[in-house]
């Protein structure tokens, strides 16, 4: 699978480009789009059950750039094939080590050992 995006910038260019010339570039190879992001006004009750509305604006002085979903997915991609495997392998082995941790452990003890092993690996307590 030929990956489109991969390549297109190289490290020359981007030590010498300005940011200007940088942010042209890019655009001139879809690889950002301009974006207006809504602005969040006010929040106001219906009449419906727990019901509200919210009221947004779009402001032409908070434009941006964001990179493209072309990019996004190609990315993805690239990522999804290349680590996949990796992925599948450290999850085989950690549910090895886990159910070897917890062999003959009650289902409740072994719900509070898992749930303190995601606190440490996503909360990094």
């Amino acid at each position: 699978m030929k990956h489109k995006y991969f390549g297109i910038l190289t490290e020359e260019m981007h030590n010498t480009l300005s940011d200007e010339e940088m942010l042209n570039f890019l655009n001139k190879n879809h690889l950002i789009e301009s974006y207006i992001p809504p602005t969040f006004i006010e929040e106001r009750k219906t009449d419906e059950k727990n019901g509200f509305e919210r009221v947004i604006r779009f402001y032409q002085k908070d434009k941006t750039n964001r990179f493209s979903s072309h990019l996004i997915k190609e990315v993805y991609s690239f990522l999804k094939l290349f680590m996949s495997s990796s992925i599948e392998i450290n999850l085989l082995m950690f549910k090895k080590n886990f159910e070897i941790n917890n062999f003959g452990i009650s289902e409740k003890k072994q719900k509070k050992s898992a749930l303190k092993i995601f606190k440490e690996f996503f909360f990094l307590s």
